[in-house]
């Protein structure tokens, strides 16, 4: 029987992007084929559960929220577990899905087909040439101040396209971010700041 590795599943507010403040369920798969220095996950605290059991535990966080109407996919990468038969799952449970991948894994379009919202942040600055997923909701884009003209060539694939700063106690990464979108403001990208450092939460 297939298991599934995650770090955690937990409720909270997205604090990024586009559905900033919106209440889910978030589902943080472990394990990520990068190894980016910075990332903020745990990659040490997993636990092996099969469907039936990541079922469980959504239904249980469904019974106490009952107006969380989402469940996020991140990681970790979730795109090196996540199938057909999970979405399918969630989907006669009456969630909207979403999934935040680092894009370096094409996704299927029987996938595809059960997601309402992809989120695509490429790591090309650290890893050049792992960007395979080139369309999606949601382009978020890690700033620390590169040309942002390497992105240029997919902008199209998506509808929103954000800068975050690398990190929120870097003032100057954060200013830099801010500086860009301002002067790209209603063109081409917005700002996207980590809310839920912010506010102290998940």
């Amino acid at each position: 029987m297939k298991k599934y590795t995650l770090n955690e599943i937990f409720v909270s507010e997205q604090g990024e992007g586009f559905w900033t403040g919106t209440p889910a369920i978030f589902i943080r798969f472990a394990g990520c084929n990068l190894k980016c220095s910075w990332c903020d996950t745990n990659y040490f605290a997993s636990c092996k559960i099969t469907l039936d059991e990541v079922i469980r535990l959504v239904r249980k966080w469904k019974d106490e929220y009952p107006n969380v109407k989402t469940i996020i996919l991140t990681g970790g990468e979730p795109m090196l577990q996540v199938d057909e038969t999970m979405l399918q799952w969630f989907k006669l449970m009456k969630f909207r899905v979403h999934i935040e991948t680092n894009g370096t894994i094409e996704i299927s379009s029987g996938l595809v087909m059960s997601l309402d919202w992809i989120t695509v942040s490429p790591k090309i600055v650290e890893y050049p040439g792992s960007w395979k997923q080139f369309n999606g909701d949601e382009l978020k884009v890690v700033y620390e101040g590169q040309d942002l003209r390497i992105y240029e060539e997919h902008l199209e694939g998506f509808i929103y396209k954000y800068l975050q700063p690398k990190s929120m106690s870097n003032t100057e990464e954060t200013k830099k971010a801010i500086a860009f979108a301002n002067r790209t403001l209603g063109q081409s990208w917005s700002l996207s700041l980590q809310t839920q450092k912010i506010k102290g939460f998940k």
